[in-house]
C-alpha cells in the first residue's frame, strides 16, 4: 500500500498542471504576472472555449492582485470581433464564454482595471485553427480521466487512513 500511495504522490503531480488539460497564455508586463487559460489546448473556430482572466504580482510570491473588471478585445486584421468588459468574479478571476467566429491570428488585449485606472494592459496572439483540426485527441481526455481517478485514489486513502485513527 505504501509503494501505491509513493507511486500515486510522484505521477499525479505529472498528470497535472495549474491550467488542467486546457490551454493558456501568460506574460509578464511590469509587476505583473497576466495568466490567461482556456478550455481546450487548441482554439478551433466555433468551438466554445471559456477563459479565465487572472492577474498575480511577480515580486510578492505571485499573490493575487485585486482588480475590478478586464477589458477584452479580439481583433482578426482590422476587424474587432469581441470587445467586452468582464467583471471579476469571487474565484478571484473574470470569466468570458466565446467561440471564435473564423480560423485565423486573433490579437487579444485584456487590460485589467481597478477604481476605473488600468493596472496593466498587454496583448497576445491567438492562433485559431479551422474545423478540419481535430478538436481534442483521446490522449487528452484519458489525461483527464486518469489525474480524476489520481485523485479519488489519494482522497480515499487519505480519508481511510483519518477513519482508521478514530
Amino acid at each position: 500500500m505504501k509503494k501505491f500511495l509513493v507511486l500515486a504522490l510522484i505521477i499525479f503531480p505529472l498528470l497535472a498542471s495549474a491550467h488542467g488539460s486546457g490551454g493558456y497564455v501568460e506574460k509578464v508586463e511590469g509587476n505583473y504576472l497576466v495568466d490567461i487559460g482556456f478550455t481546450n489546448p487548441t482554439l478551433v473556430e466555433e468551438e466554445t472555449n471559456r477563459f479565465d482572466f487572472s492577474l498575480f504580482t511577480v515580486d510578492n510570491n505571485n499573490a493575487v492582485v485585486d482588480f475590478d473588471s478586464v477589458w477584452v478585445r479580439f481583433m482578426l486584421g482590422e476587424e474587432a470581433v469581441l470587445i467586452a468588459n468582464l467583471p471579476r468574479l469571487g474565484l478571484n478571476a473574470a470569466i468570458l464564454t466565446y467561440a471564435f467566429p473564423k480560423a485565423g491570428e486573433y490579437v487579444m488585449t485584456v487590460n485589467y482595471l481597478k477604481d476605473s485606472t488600468t493596472l496593466v494592459q498587454t496583448d497576445f496572439t491567438m492562433v485559431v485553427n479551422g474545423q478540419s483540426v481535430e478538436k481534442q485527441s483521446s490522449n487528452n481526455g484519458l489525461k483527464t480521466v486518469i489525474t480524476y481517478l489520481g485523485v479519488g485514489v489519494v482522497v480515499g486513502i487519505v480519508v481511510g487512513r483519518l477513519l482508521k485513527k478514530k
